[in-house]
Protein backbone atom coordinates (compact mmCIF):
# COMPACT_ATOMS: atom_id res chain seq x y z
CA UNK A 1 0.00 0.00 0.00
CA UNK A 2 3.13 2.38 0.24
CA UNK A 3 2.97 3.36 -3.54
CA UNK A 4 -1.25 4.15 -2.65
CA UNK A 5 -0.23 6.44 0.00
CA UNK A 6 2.66 8.43 -1.98
CA UNK A 7 -0.03 9.22 -4.16
CA UNK A 8 -2.71 10.19 -1.78
CA UNK A 9 -0.51 12.16 -0.46
CA UNK A 10 0.56 13.99 -3.69
CA UNK A 11 -3.19 13.91 -4.92
CA UNK A 12 -4.12 15.88 -1.59
CA UNK A 13 -1.10 18.08 -1.84
CA UNK A 14 -2.47 19.13 -5.52
CA UNK A 15 -6.06 19.73 -4.13
CA UNK A 16 -4.68 21.92 -1.70
CA UNK A 17 -2.40 23.61 -3.85
CA UNK A 18 -5.02 23.88 -6.37
CA UNK A 19 -7.05 25.50 -3.64
CA UNK A 20 -6.43 29.37 -4.34
CA UNK A 21 -7.49 28.78 -7.71
CA UNK A 22 -10.87 27.55 -6.73
CA UNK A 23 -11.56 30.41 -4.59
CA UNK A 24 -10.27 32.79 -7.14
CA UNK A 25 -12.84 31.35 -9.67
CA UNK A 26 -15.35 30.84 -6.85
CA UNK A 27 -16.16 35.01 -7.35
CA UNK A 28 -16.85 34.47 -10.74
CA UNK A 29 -19.88 33.50 -12.59
CA UNK A 30 -20.08 29.81 -12.00
CA UNK A 31 -19.01 29.61 -8.44
CA UNK A 32 -19.48 25.90 -8.78
CA UNK A 33 -23.45 26.09 -7.90
CA UNK A 34 -22.72 28.36 -5.13
CA UNK A 35 -26.01 30.56 -5.33
CA UNK A 36 -24.28 34.57 -6.38
CA UNK A 37 -24.97 36.11 -3.08
CA UNK A 38 -23.09 33.46 -1.03
CA UNK A 39 -20.32 33.83 -2.82
CA UNK A 40 -20.40 37.41 -2.48
CA UNK A 41 -20.37 36.61 1.18
CA UNK A 42 -16.72 34.60 0.41
CA UNK A 43 -15.71 37.74 -1.80
CA UNK A 44 -16.10 40.54 1.22
CA UNK A 45 -13.63 38.14 3.84
CA UNK A 46 -10.63 39.81 2.85
CA UNK A 47 -12.43 43.25 4.55
CA UNK A 48 -12.32 41.27 8.04
CA UNK A 49 -8.58 40.49 8.24
CA UNK A 50 -8.08 43.28 10.64
CA UNK A 51 -11.16 42.65 12.72
CA UNK A 52 -9.05 39.02 12.97
CA UNK A 53 -5.54 40.69 13.98
CA UNK A 54 -7.22 42.78 16.70
CA UNK A 55 -8.07 39.28 18.27
CA UNK A 56 -10.79 36.51 18.42
CA UNK A 57 -11.28 33.02 20.21
CA UNK A 58 -11.39 30.08 18.63
CA UNK A 59 -13.21 26.26 19.26
CA UNK A 60 -12.32 23.75 17.14
CA UNK A 61 -12.53 19.56 17.45
CA UNK A 62 -10.65 17.05 15.07
CA UNK A 63 -11.72 13.81 14.91
CA UNK A 64 -10.30 10.43 13.62
CA UNK A 65 -11.40 7.18 12.93
CA UNK A 66 -9.86 4.05 11.32
CA UNK A 67 -11.05 0.47 11.40
CA UNK A 68 -10.13 -2.50 8.80
CA UNK A 69 -7.30 -5.29 8.40
CA UNK A 70 -3.95 -5.58 7.56
CA UNK A 71 -2.46 -9.27 6.70
CA UNK A 72 -5.34 -10.60 8.68
CA UNK A 73 -5.17 -8.62 11.88
CA UNK A 74 -8.09 -6.30 12.70
CA UNK A 75 -6.85 -2.48 13.30
CA UNK A 76 -8.77 0.30 14.67
CA UNK A 77 -8.73 3.70 16.71
CA UNK A 78 -10.54 6.68 17.37
CA UNK A 79 -8.34 9.87 18.01
CA UNK A 80 -10.11 13.07 19.19
CA UNK A 81 -8.82 16.45 19.64
CA UNK A 82 -10.70 19.22 20.89
CA UNK A 83 -9.66 22.50 22.08
CA UNK A 84 -10.62 25.59 22.88
CA UNK A 85 -8.55 29.48 23.51
CA UNK A 86 -7.45 32.98 22.06
CA UNK A 87 -5.57 35.08 19.55
CA UNK A 88 -4.16 38.38 19.14
CA UNK A 89 -1.73 39.32 16.28
CA UNK A 90 -2.23 42.65 16.20
CA UNK A 91 0.79 43.51 17.99
CA UNK A 92 2.87 40.68 16.42
CA UNK A 93 2.34 41.97 12.41
CA UNK A 94 3.18 45.12 14.51
CA UNK A 95 6.53 43.84 15.46
CA UNK A 96 8.20 43.06 12.34
CA UNK A 97 7.29 39.33 12.16
CA UNK A 98 7.73 38.63 9.15
CA UNK A 99 11.42 39.15 8.84
CA UNK A 100 11.94 38.30 12.54
CA UNK A 101 10.04 35.83 13.69
CA UNK A 102 11.31 36.02 16.75
CA UNK A 103 10.27 39.21 17.18
CA UNK A 104 6.71 37.64 16.26
CA UNK A 105 6.34 35.37 18.97
CA UNK A 106 7.08 37.68 21.68
CA UNK A 107 4.34 40.06 20.40
CA UNK A 108 1.77 37.27 19.81
CA UNK A 109 -0.89 36.91 22.63
CA UNK A 110 -2.06 33.52 22.67
CA UNK A 111 -3.97 31.00 25.24
CA UNK A 112 -5.38 27.56 24.51
CA UNK A 113 -6.48 24.10 25.95
CA UNK A 114 -6.24 20.85 24.09
CA UNK A 115 -8.22 17.24 24.91
CA UNK A 116 -6.83 14.51 23.41
CA UNK A 117 -8.50 10.86 24.21
CA UNK A 118 -6.35 8.39 21.83
CA UNK A 119 -7.96 4.69 21.42
CA UNK A 120 -5.86 2.94 19.22
CA UNK A 121 -3.65 0.07 20.21
CA UNK A 122 -3.31 -1.77 23.95
CA UNK A 123 -3.27 1.68 25.97
CA UNK A 124 -6.12 4.35 25.40
CA UNK A 125 -4.31 8.05 26.51
CA UNK A 126 -6.18 10.40 27.49
CA UNK A 127 -5.54 14.25 29.22
CA UNK A 128 -5.04 17.91 28.29
CA UNK A 129 -2.30 20.58 27.53
CA UNK A 130 -2.48 24.00 27.97
CA UNK A 131 -0.68 26.58 25.94
CA UNK A 132 0.17 30.41 26.27
CA UNK A 133 2.08 32.88 25.00
CA UNK A 134 2.96 36.06 26.39
CA UNK A 135 5.52 38.56 27.69
CA UNK A 136 7.80 36.97 25.18
CA UNK A 137 7.88 33.66 26.68
CA UNK A 138 5.67 30.22 25.37
CA UNK A 139 4.15 28.89 28.75
CA UNK A 140 2.72 25.14 28.87
CA UNK A 141 1.52 22.25 30.62
CA UNK A 142 0.84 18.78 30.09
CA UNK A 143 -0.88 16.07 32.04
CA UNK A 144 2.19 13.89 30.99
CA UNK A 145 4.47 16.47 32.19
CA UNK A 146 2.99 17.15 36.02
CA UNK A 147 0.85 19.76 37.07
CA UNK A 148 3.15 22.47 37.23
CA UNK A 149 3.96 25.02 34.20
CA UNK A 150 7.08 25.40 32.54
CA UNK A 151 8.53 27.76 30.07
CA UNK A 152 11.05 29.12 27.33
CA UNK A 153 11.88 32.22 25.45
CA UNK A 154 10.32 33.22 22.11
CA UNK A 155 13.77 33.63 21.14
CA UNK A 156 14.71 29.76 22.55
CA UNK A 157 11.80 28.85 20.48
CA UNK A 158 12.46 30.11 17.39
CA UNK A 159 16.19 28.83 17.55
CA UNK A 160 14.46 25.52 18.44
CA UNK A 161 12.03 25.64 15.13
CA UNK A 162 14.39 27.03 12.99
CA UNK A 163 16.82 24.36 13.65
CA UNK A 164 14.26 21.55 13.38
CA UNK A 165 13.15 22.89 9.63
CA UNK A 166 16.88 22.99 8.47
CA UNK A 167 17.50 19.55 9.28
CA UNK A 168 13.35 18.08 7.10
CA UNK A 169 13.49 15.93 4.30
CA UNK A 170 13.38 18.54 1.15
CA UNK A 171 15.42 21.85 3.43
CA UNK A 172 18.02 23.24 1.66
CA UNK A 173 21.50 23.48 3.34
CA UNK A 174 23.27 21.61 6.19
CA UNK A 175 21.46 19.41 7.95
CA UNK A 176 18.81 18.66 5.25
CA UNK A 177 18.68 16.26 2.29
CA UNK A 178 17.44 18.28 -0.38
CA UNK A 179 14.36 18.89 -2.43
CA UNK A 180 14.63 15.63 -4.39
CA UNK A 181 11.97 12.87 -2.94
CA UNK A 182 9.40 14.55 -1.64
CA UNK A 183 6.15 15.22 -3.04
CA UNK A 184 6.47 19.00 -3.03
CA UNK A 185 9.22 18.20 -5.20
CA UNK A 186 7.44 16.17 -7.79
CA UNK A 187 5.00 19.68 -8.45
CA UNK A 188 8.02 22.41 -9.26
CA UNK A 189 8.13 22.18 -12.95
CA UNK A 190 5.78 24.62 -15.09
CA UNK A 191 4.14 21.30 -16.70
CA UNK A 192 2.86 20.36 -13.05
CA UNK A 193 1.59 24.06 -11.54
CA UNK A 194 -0.33 24.14 -14.91
CA UNK A 195 -1.78 20.56 -14.54
CA UNK A 196 -2.80 21.65 -10.48
CA UNK A 197 -4.49 24.99 -12.05
CA UNK A 198 -6.29 22.98 -14.30
CA UNK A 199 -8.10 21.16 -11.57
CA UNK A 200 -11.06 23.67 -10.66
CA UNK A 201 -11.71 23.85 -14.74
CA UNK A 202 -12.18 19.92 -14.57
CA UNK A 203 -15.82 19.16 -14.90
CA UNK A 204 -17.36 17.93 -12.09
CA UNK A 205 -14.29 17.93 -9.83
CA UNK A 206 -15.47 20.81 -7.64
CA UNK A 207 -19.41 21.26 -6.41
CA UNK A 208 -20.55 23.93 -4.16
CA UNK A 209 -23.32 24.51 -2.16
CA UNK A 210 -24.48 26.67 0.34
CA UNK A 211 -27.33 26.40 3.29
CA UNK A 212 -27.87 28.23 6.70
CA UNK A 213 -25.32 27.55 9.29
CA UNK A 214 -25.38 27.79 12.85
CA UNK A 215 -25.45 31.35 14.99
CA UNK A 216 -22.17 32.31 16.07
CA UNK A 217 -21.94 35.45 18.61
CA UNK A 218 -25.94 35.54 17.64
CA UNK A 219 -24.72 36.07 13.87
CA UNK A 220 -26.67 33.86 11.51
CA UNK A 221 -24.48 32.46 8.99
CA UNK A 222 -24.07 30.56 6.17
CA UNK A 223 -22.50 27.22 5.22
CA UNK A 224 -20.52 27.36 2.08
CA UNK A 225 -19.06 23.84 1.37
CA UNK A 226 -16.94 22.64 -1.64
CA UNK A 227 -17.16 19.03 -2.50
CA UNK A 228 -14.31 17.63 -4.30
CA UNK A 229 -14.68 14.75 -6.44
CA UNK A 230 -10.89 13.19 -6.13
CA UNK A 231 -11.69 9.99 -8.70
CA UNK A 232 -12.90 12.56 -11.06
CA UNK A 233 -9.87 14.39 -10.65
CA UNK A 234 -7.63 11.45 -11.24
CA UNK A 235 -9.40 10.51 -14.20
CA UNK A 236 -8.94 13.68 -16.40
CA UNK A 237 -6.53 14.16 -18.43
CA UNK A 238 -5.38 17.59 -17.18
CA UNK A 239 -4.17 15.31 -13.73
CA UNK A 240 -2.22 13.12 -16.09
CA UNK A 241 1.16 14.96 -15.46
CA UNK A 242 1.08 14.51 -11.71
CA UNK A 243 0.48 10.96 -12.16
CA UNK A 244 3.40 10.56 -14.40
CA UNK A 245 5.67 13.08 -12.13
CA UNK A 246 4.37 10.39 -9.36
CA UNK A 247 5.27 7.48 -11.14
CA UNK A 248 8.85 8.98 -12.68
CA UNK A 249 9.78 9.35 -8.60
CA UNK A 250 9.16 5.83 -7.77
CA UNK A 251 11.01 4.62 -11.64
CA UNK A 252 14.17 6.26 -10.57
CA UNK A 253 15.14 7.72 -13.83
CA UNK A 254 13.57 4.80 -16.01
CA UNK A 255 11.16 5.80 -18.50
CA UNK A 256 7.49 5.89 -17.58
CA UNK A 257 4.94 5.17 -19.98
CA UNK A 258 1.27 6.50 -21.22
CA UNK A 259 -0.10 3.12 -20.92
CA UNK A 260 1.27 3.21 -17.20
CA UNK A 261 0.24 6.21 -16.20
CA UNK A 262 -3.41 5.11 -17.23
CA UNK A 263 -3.47 1.88 -15.44
CA UNK A 264 -2.47 3.90 -12.46
CA UNK A 265 -5.07 6.29 -13.09
CA UNK A 266 -7.64 3.34 -13.32
CA UNK A 267 -6.13 1.88 -10.23
CA UNK A 268 -6.62 4.98 -8.12
CA UNK A 269 -9.72 5.53 -9.48
CA UNK A 270 -11.14 2.57 -8.38
CA UNK A 271 -9.90 3.06 -4.82
CA UNK A 272 -11.21 6.61 -4.86
CA UNK A 273 -14.58 5.36 -5.70
CA UNK A 274 -16.39 5.49 -2.08
CA UNK A 275 -14.14 8.53 -1.01
CA UNK A 276 -15.39 11.91 -0.26
CA UNK A 277 -13.19 14.90 0.59
CA UNK A 278 -15.37 18.77 1.51
CA UNK A 279 -14.37 21.88 2.90
CA UNK A 280 -16.93 24.46 4.17
CA UNK A 281 -16.73 28.22 5.55
CA UNK A 282 -19.12 29.09 8.08
CA UNK A 283 -19.52 33.37 7.21
CA UNK A 284 -22.03 35.75 8.68
CA UNK A 285 -24.86 36.67 6.64
CA UNK A 286 -24.93 40.38 8.16
CA UNK A 287 -21.37 40.70 9.72
CA UNK A 288 -19.68 39.37 6.50
CA UNK A 289 -16.85 37.59 9.15
CA UNK A 290 -15.60 34.24 8.53
CA UNK A 291 -16.93 32.17 11.75
CA UNK A 292 -15.88 29.48 10.89
CA UNK A 293 -13.59 26.63 8.85
CA UNK A 294 -13.79 22.77 8.29
CA UNK A 295 -12.44 19.88 6.76
CA UNK A 296 -14.16 16.75 5.86
CA UNK A 297 -12.43 13.38 4.98
CA UNK A 298 -13.56 9.64 4.33
CA UNK A 299 -11.89 6.70 2.20
CA UNK A 300 -13.08 3.41 2.16
CA UNK A 301 -11.27 0.27 0.28
CA UNK A 302 -12.66 -3.27 -0.04
CA UNK A 303 -10.19 -6.19 -0.15
CA UNK A 304 -10.70 -6.91 -3.92
CA UNK A 305 -9.53 -3.27 -4.08
CA UNK A 306 -6.27 -3.36 -1.85
CA UNK A 307 -4.89 -6.77 -3.41
CA UNK A 308 -6.08 -4.99 -6.97
CA UNK A 309 -3.58 -1.85 -5.81
CA UNK A 310 -1.05 -4.06 -4.45
CA UNK A 311 -1.24 -7.56 -6.06
CA UNK A 312 2.23 -8.77 -4.96
CA UNK A 313 2.13 -6.96 -1.00
CA UNK A 314 1.02 -9.77 1.61
CA UNK A 315 0.48 -6.76 3.97
CA UNK A 316 -2.22 -4.96 2.42
CA UNK A 317 -5.36 -3.91 3.94
CA UNK A 318 -8.69 -3.29 3.45
CA UNK A 319 -10.56 -0.70 5.66
CA UNK A 320 -12.69 2.78 6.36
CA UNK A 321 -10.83 6.30 7.52
CA UNK A 322 -12.29 9.05 8.57
CA UNK A 323 -11.22 13.13 9.34
CA UNK A 324 -12.95 15.33 10.15
CA UNK A 325 -12.09 19.09 11.51
CA UNK A 326 -13.87 22.06 12.59
CA UNK A 327 -13.37 25.26 13.43
CA UNK A 328 -15.65 28.01 14.67
CA UNK A 329 -14.68 31.65 14.70
CA UNK A 330 -16.23 34.11 18.10
CA UNK A 331 -15.65 37.92 19.34
CA UNK A 332 -13.38 37.94 16.41
CA UNK A 333 -12.50 42.27 16.62
CA UNK A 334 -12.09 41.97 20.40
CA UNK A 335 -8.77 42.41 22.02
CA UNK A 336 -7.44 39.23 24.11
CA UNK A 337 -5.25 39.35 27.19
CA UNK A 338 -3.18 35.88 28.28
CA UNK A 339 -1.83 36.06 31.70
CA UNK A 340 1.18 34.32 32.40
CA UNK A 341 1.23 31.76 35.05
CA UNK A 342 2.96 33.26 38.46
CA UNK A 343 4.48 29.83 39.12
CA UNK A 344 6.09 28.75 36.20
CA UNK A 345 9.59 27.32 35.59
CA UNK A 346 12.21 27.71 32.71
CA UNK A 347 12.80 24.53 31.08
CA UNK A 348 16.46 23.57 31.19
CA UNK A 349 17.07 23.38 27.23
CA UNK A 350 20.36 22.29 27.78
CA UNK A 351 19.21 18.98 30.03
CA UNK A 352 16.89 18.47 27.56
CA UNK A 353 18.87 18.34 24.57
CA UNK A 354 21.08 16.33 26.33
CA UNK A 355 18.57 13.52 27.13
CA UNK A 356 18.27 13.05 23.89
CA UNK A 357 21.60 12.27 22.98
Amino acid sequence: MKSIFRFGVMLLVAVMLATPVASTRAQGDTCYGVPADDCALLNGLSATSAAFAQGFNMDYKLDFKFNGSSAGTAQTGNVTISGTGVLGTAAAAASGGASDPSAMLSALLFSNVINYDINAGTTPQKGSVEVRVANGNVYFKADMMGPKWQYMSAADLSAIATSAMSKMPGASGAGGTGAAGGPMSAMSNPEMMAALSAIPNIPGAIVGEAVDGPSVDGQATRKITYNINLATIVAAKEFRPVLKAGLAQQAAGAEVTDAQVDDMAAKIGTALKNSKLSFYALVGSSDKILHGLGLNVAFSIDEATAKLLSPTSTTSGSGDLSLAFDITFSKVGQAVTVEAPADATKLDLGAMMGAGK
